[in-house]
């Protein structure tokens, strides 16, 4: 167990408030800011690895710190995870503050993990990143704007490694299960796509390997976000195995103040559909999307693409849909 001295209040919601009690606070910052190096190798504050060969970094409890990337919080240069795990099964990140400049929070891969009641204020990529295969609980936080994505989910993700860090070996099939339970995630307005709740079903550098994701989503405040949800294909290319099954619950989950959409449905990258990037991504093929939406969003207003020719499968509510598209997308729109 890692136990600073910082003690998160939490409000009559569950949720973490950003405030500790009296005492003075267990702060990790670096001597020099944090780095990003290159796409997905940031320095981290806190590794935690499960050696394939070695040691395995099991159990291991996060609790009570702040994290601070040494970055000034006006900073245009952001860099550095505050804990990035790999392999590593069992984890607790619990009561911890996450201030701004990082580029990711908490960035978990191949792992299984509780994230309970932390509160994070704003990073450059993705605030809390989950990727696969391995299971998650994510309850009681309060993710405030800043990243591109408040919580990103992906089946897997094939970054390279840090250094003295062994690479991961993709595995045949990878499947992710994650509840994502009483959280308040807002103010994720970059465009042209910034979101609340995103499930990726092809992880990046991982698009040879067929996944799964099954996502609970419950009893969370998704406020002032550019959409409020994705479920879209994430990162496919052309020429690779394109396929990529969801399976997504929502049940009173609340929606407000979304600028562009509550949910976007696609069976591609949603920069695709919403023809809101130069790099045109292919569509997946063969996979099926079951929603269950609970009453939260009206499937008449959700927004979605699935075009007839590449054999996906879209099922709302019990109900087979049609193929087709609803888009309606303004780039414009001041949020």
């Amino acid at each position: 167990t890692l136990a600073g001295s910082f003690k998160m209040q939490v409000d009559a919601s569950g949720r973490a408030t950003g405030h500790g009690t009296a005492g003075a606070p267990t702060i990790l910052m670096p001597n020099i800011p944090l780095l990003n190096r290159q796409q997905g190798l940031d320095d981290a504050i806190i590794v935690v690895n499960g050696h394939p060969g070695g040691f395995q970094a099991n159990g291991i409890v996060i609790d009570g710190f702040v994290f601070v990337s040494g970055h000034p919080d006006g900073d245009v240069v952001k860099g550095g995870f505050g804990i990035l795990s790999i392999r590593a099964q069992d984890l607790v990140i619990r009561g911890n503050l996450f201030q701004p400049s990082l580029t990711t929070a908490i960035d978990l891969r191949a792992s299984s993990a509780s994230v309970e009641h932390n509160f994070i204020s704003g990073g450059a990529a993705c605030d809390m990143c989950i990727a696969g295969p391995g299971s998650y609980t994510i309850i009681g936080n309060r993710i405030l704007g800043g990243g591109i994505d408040g919580i990103l989910v992906q089946p897997l993700v094939n970054f390279q490694m840090p250094a003295g860090i062994e690479p991961y070996a993709l595995p045949a099939t990878a499947t992710v299960t994650v509840s994502i339970v009483n959280n308040e995630v807002r103010d994720h307005l970059q465009k042209p796509a910034g979101v609340g709740v995103r499930l990726a079903t092809i992880g990046f550098g991982a698009q040879d390997v067929p996944t799964s994701a099954k996502l609970d989503v419950r009893d969370n405040s998704l406020i002032h976000n550019f959409f409020g949800m994705h479920v879209e294909a994430g990162f496919p290319l052309a020429n690779t195995a394109l396929r990529g099954d969801a399976d997504v619950t929502l049940k009173g989950n609340v929606f407000s103040q979304t600028c562009q959409n509550n949910l976007l449905v696609v069976f591609t990258r949603h920069t695709t559909a919403l023809g809101a990037g130069q790099l045109t991504r292919p569509y997946i093929r063969n996979s099926t999307y079951t929603l269950a939406l609970g009453g939260d969003v009206k499937w008449d207003d959700a927004w979605y693409s699935d075009p007839t020719g590449f054999g996906n499968v879209l099922t709302v509510d019990g109900v087979t849909m049609p193929n087709g598209s609803r888009l309606a997308y303004d780039p414009a729109k001041v949020c």
